[in-house]
């Protein structure tokens, strides 16, 4: 303030009614730059003291000085003018990031009146946290059940009401996961569709590459009507993720067999294999070693043209681990439908010696298999 009636003085010297020639008695700044200049009798009687010139740059000198202090301070009342903005901008970014934290906090507690309460006192709809969450994916992290409930009802309004007031369907969180994958991997089919129906995209991967129908299908507790309606609504069969894994492959990890057979009769690659050359059959057959009698998946993909010798990147086919888990019924049949009994992988072992290197120290396991394979030949 005080540099401001400065300022405000320095212009009234300037810009005032000034009266030439009178002495000042205040300090040096308000000093009248006129002072030293003669009156007309002054020089009358004293023509030889300064000459005119002389004046006339002690006068310019004085000027000078004045204006550079005017400009000093208007500069630093710019300066001045400028920090108090910027803390303005700062209590405003600040006032908003506390109403967006009670939308996100508002939201991940499934509280539909404080949500609302939020966003009407201008909190982003689409505001995130620092793991990218939104309150439309937090909303959809509401419905953890898989059949319809009281707790999934509640949640449907919530994502109702956020999309309704413009929440992004496809605003996605650091890792590229939208509602819509956060929906087909949890979530029940309701909130599936009405993502779909408002905009979402079923095909936008995660940054591991996986889609929605990706995650639906490798998930154990899925039901197949949500796979159904992903691919009605264009979701890609046959879309791979950054290990090459496919909805087939997946829906096999999880021994999906309704999912399995609706995937192939619409489309699904039954040889498509993973980076690591592992395809469908190669780990159903690998999951039915394990367990006695589960060939139905391995049954079904041989049926549909699967690759019976099809090997992985390291020379490994169906046969061959399945001969490391011990299901005979499984080797039976891969052997019945044309497995190479004799096919060594790249370090040179062939389904006989893989079965005979389980055999120990437990001499009684799968000594059945070894008999089989040799019975046929195996080498």
């Amino acid at each position: 303030m005080n540099k401001l009636l400065l300022a405000f003085s320095v212009a009234a010297l300037f810009y005032g009614d000034c009266t030439f020639g009178m002495d000042y008695d205040e300090s040096e700044l308000y000093e009248n730059p006129w002072k030293d200049v003669p009156s007309e009798s002054q020089n009358e009687k004293k023509p030889n003291d300064q000459s005119k010139d002389e004046l006339l740059k002690l006068q310019r000198e004085k000027i000078a000085k004045y204006e550079s202090t005017l400009q000093k301070l208007t500069q630093e009342l710019k300066e001045e003018r400028e920090k108090n903005r910027l803390t303005e901008e700062k209590i405003e970014k600040l006032q908003q990031e506390l109403k967006d934290v009670k939308l996100l906090d508002a939201t991940r507690k499934g509280l539909l009146f404080d949500i609302q309460d939020a966003i009407k006192n201008g909190a982003n709809i689409n505001v995130q946290n620092q793991y990218g969450d939104s309150p439309l994916l937090l909303a959809c992290n509401q419905i953890p059940i898989y059949q319809e409930t009281t707790r999934n009802k509640k949640a449907m309004k919530i994502i109702e009401y956020l999309v309704e007031n413009g929440a992004d369907v496809d605003k996605a969180m650091n890792n590229g996961k939208t509602p819509l994958h956060v929906a087909c991997g949890g979530g029940f089919l309701t909130a599936v569709k009405y993502l779909v129906e408002h905009g979402a995209d079923v095909n936008k991967a995660m940054n591991n590459g996986k889609t929605p129908l990706n995650l639906a299908c490798g998930l154990k507790n899925t039901g197949l009507y949500k796979v159904q309606y992903l691919v009605e609504h264009g979701a890609d069969v046959n879309k791979e993720d950054k290990d090459g894994i496919t909805p087939l492959y997946a829906a096999s990890v999880a021994r999906h067999l309704e999912i399995i057979k609706y995937l192939v009769e619409h489309g699904a690659d039954v040889n498509k294999a993973t980076n690591e050359g592992w395809s469908p059959l190669f780990v159903a057959a690998r999951i039915a070693a394990d367990r006695m009698g589960d060939l139905d998946i391995v049954k079904y993909l041989v049926e549909q043209g699967a690759d019976i010798n099809k090997a992985d990147k390291s020379g490994r086919t169906p046969l061959s681990v399945t001969s490391d888990g011990g299901n005979l019924d499984v080797i039976k049949f891969l052997v019945e439908h044309g497995a190479d009994i004799n096919k060594a992988d790249k370090s040179g072992r062939t389904p006989l010696s893989v079965a005979y290197s389980r055999t120990y120290p437990d001499t009684s396991f799968n000594r059945d298999v070894v008999a089989y394979l040799e019975s046929k030949g195996a080498k």
